[in-house]
């Protein structure tokens, strides 16, 4: 029989001088000893598994401006590593290479409200889901 630890990662309210009303939106494991989330509002963090107690780099999301509060709803793994695109509640997509960081990407404009769901097909093509402006009939 296998019996789990529980372990806090991190707590925003002690490091962000929050409250502690922060929520984890989204996460994905990058490889072996690097886990990715996002964050409601503290944005973007890595963890190094091997000392999950600290958090490696953090970095807010860029903003639009017609956007209140940019939220990471997904996260996924470029087909080319150490790359991983970001979407959420924000009208682009957000690629990233772990190289240059957290405070550098690159955005390509969806023309969505906001985008909660994405797949990688291929090295230049990203599938993502949310919800656009359209139509409205009265």
């Amino acid at each position: 029989m296998t019996t789990g630890k529980l372990t806090e990662l991190y707590n925003f309210g002690k490091s962000a001088g929050g409250m502690g009303r922060n929520l984890i939106t989204t996460f994905r494991q990058l490889n072996t000893s690097t886990l990715l989330f996002g964050s409601f509002p503290a944005g973007l963090h890595l963890v190094d598994l091997r000392h999950p107690s600290a958090v490696v780099k953090s970095a807010d999301l860029p903003k639009a401006p017609s956007a209140l509060q940019a939220t990471p709803l997904c996260v996924r793994e470029a087909i080319n590593a150490p790359n991983f695109v970001v979407s959420g509640r924000f009208p682009s997509i957000l690629l990233y290479d772990l190289r240059r960081g957290l405070n550098t990407c690159s955005p390509i404009y969806s023309g969505a409200d906001s985008l909660s769901s994405m797949t990688v097909v291929s090295n230049d093509r990203v599938i993502a889901g949310g919800s656009y402006r359209g139509i409205i009939f009265l």
